[in-house]
């Protein structure tokens, strides 16, 4: 049967998973009440594909029981962040103005290649690593000048707001991040072509959302580096 709370909305979750990890950081931002189930990435239970999503995968969201859609499921990371964004118009998650929404769909969509770059060096051939780490680089030089023309001075994509942009974002780069750092791939933080980048990080960093939601670097070594490729 499955696990959820019948007054606060339920948080499937896995604790090493970027795309959990962005969902978290819009809970806490928008400051939602929630209860949080713990779903086994290794050991799926039955109830979570039969009950919460067919496409078994995490982060998904049930509503609470008491409220006007009361057992609604809302699943993928990115609806599931909006639509806090949504509930909670006061946490400026998301632009009010059209143009301004606009620009931080496009930067999402953007970033999205972050994930690809990530995945092609923990998995791809041993002897394109280095290739594949320089083309996420390279995404990170876009992501840069996008962020310098939207703000120079940051510290977010928007400016001095925290939205959307970023909490899809910054678990993204953790991981491209750690990956490389198996392989002693490293950002150069001198470099001046992603040094808006750079500052950005620090600052998503350095909010009380992403701290409280961050799994340590042990939990993410653990899980990630099995997954190397040996071929």
């Amino acid at each position: 049967m499955a696990q959820f709370s019948r007054e606060l909305l339920t948080f499937y979750s896995y604790r090493t998973c970027p795309f959990c990890h962005r969902a978290a950081i819009a809970l806490k931002e928008a400051k939602v009440p929630y209860e949080k189930v713990e779903i086994n990435l290794k050991q799926r239970p039955e109830w979570y594909k039969r009950d919460i999503n067919p496409s078994n995968k995490v982060p998904a969201f049930r509503l609470p029981e008491s409220g006007r859609n009361g057992g609604e499921i809302i699943v993928e990371s990115l609806i599931a962040a909006e639509y806090v964004a949504d509930l909670k118009p006061e946490s400026k998650l998301m632009p009010v103005d059209a143009l301004e929404r606009a620009k931080v769909r496009f930067f999402i969509e953007s970033s999205s290649r972050i994930v690809t770059q990530f995945n092609q060096v923990l998995k791809g051939k041993p002897e394109n690593r280095r290739a594949e780490w320089e083309k996420g680089v390279d995404v990170l030089r876009e992501l840069n000048m996008l962020m310098e023309k939207q703000s120079s001075a940051g510290p977010y994509f928007l400016g001095k707001d925290f939205s959307m942009a970023d909490l899809v974002l910054i678990p993204m780069l953790d991981r491209l991040e750690l990956i490389g750092s198996f392989f002693d791939f490293k950002l150069d933080s001198s470099d001046p072509t992603i040094s808006r980048v750079i500052e950005w990080s620090k600052a998503c960093r350095s909010r009380e959302s992403y701290k409280e939601t961050v799994a340590t670097r042990e939990e993410m070594v653990e899980h990630y580096e099995p997954l190397i490729s040996k071929e």
